[in-house]
C-alpha cells in the first residue's frame, strides 16, 4: 500500500475535522484511497490530500460544496478558468464592500473619539479646491 494516512492524520494535515472528511465521503466529494474491510477505517493518499487542499482554497472563494464538486469534475480547463474568474469577481466585490464598511467604522470611531476627548464633532476645518468656473450674472432674473 502506498503512503497512506489515517483519517485523523489526514484531517490534521489539511486542517479539517474527521467529520468533515466523512461528510465529503458521503457526498462523493473526496473518497478515501482505501477503506479497511475489517475495521472500516479510512485511509487517504497524497492525491486525496491535494484534492482536500484544493477544496479548502475553493471554499475561501465562497463557493458551495456543490459548486466545488462541479469544478473538480470538469474535464474542460476553459470551464474551470471561467468559473475561477467569476469567483475572483465575486471576491473583488466583497473586498469593495468590506472596504466601504471599514471606512464607515473608522468615521464612527473618529466621531466618538472626538466626543470622548471633549471635541465637537464636525468642527474641523478643511480646505477644498474647486476647478475654475465661469459665473454669469444678469439683472433680468
Amino acid at each position: 500500500m502506498k503512503n497512506c494516512f489515517s483519517i485523523s492524520k489526514t484531517a490534521e494535515i489539511v486542517g479539517m475535522t474527521t467529520e468533515t472528511l466523512r461528510h465529503y465521503d458521503r457526498i462523493d466529494l473526496v473518497k478515501p484511497y482505501k477503506v479497511d474491510e475489517w475495521t472500516g477505517y479510512r485511509y487517504y493518499s497524497q492525491q486525496e490530500i491535494v484534492r482536500l487542499n484544493t477544496i479548502k482554497a475553493l471554499q475561501c472563494m465562497d463557493l458551495t460544496l456543490s459548486e466545488i464538486k462541479d469544478i473538480l469534475s470538469y474535464d474542460d480547463f476553459n470551464k474551470i478558468v471561467e468559473t475561477l474568474k467569476q469567483a475572483e469577481i465575486s471576491a473583488d466585490e466583497k473586498i469593495a464592500e468590506l472596504n466601504y464598511a471599514k471606512m464607515k467604522i473608522q468615521r464612527a470611531r473618529t466621531f466618538y473619539e472626538n466626543k470622548l476627548n471633549g471635541g465637537q464633532p464636525g468642527q474641523s476645518v478643511f480646505i477644498k479646491d474647486y476647478p475654475q468656473r465661469v459665473i454669469l450674472l444678469s439683472d433680468k432674473m
